[in-house]
């Protein structure tokens, strides 16, 4: 492959990560607000304990659990 061409997919793999990161986070954050469940939430979202407390944290929500 050249190099132009691996930077080419090296940018699109960045993207759907980012695309990916940013629609898991949305969802965590919908389902905070709506007061889910932290097990659901992990469920759905494929996420830690501990990442989603923070998300929650950042969010200045009362506990979930």
């Amino acid at each position: 492959m050249t190099k132009v061409g691996r930077l080419f997919e090296e940018e699109k793999i960045e993207y759907a990560n980012r695309v990916k990161k940013d629609t898991i986070m949305s969802l965590v954050k919908k389902m905070l607000t709506e007061g889910e469940d932290i097990i659901k939430i992990m469920k759905y979202s494929e996420l830690t304990k501990e990442e989603v407390l923070k998300i929650q944290a950042e969010m200045n929500l009362p506990d979930v659990i």
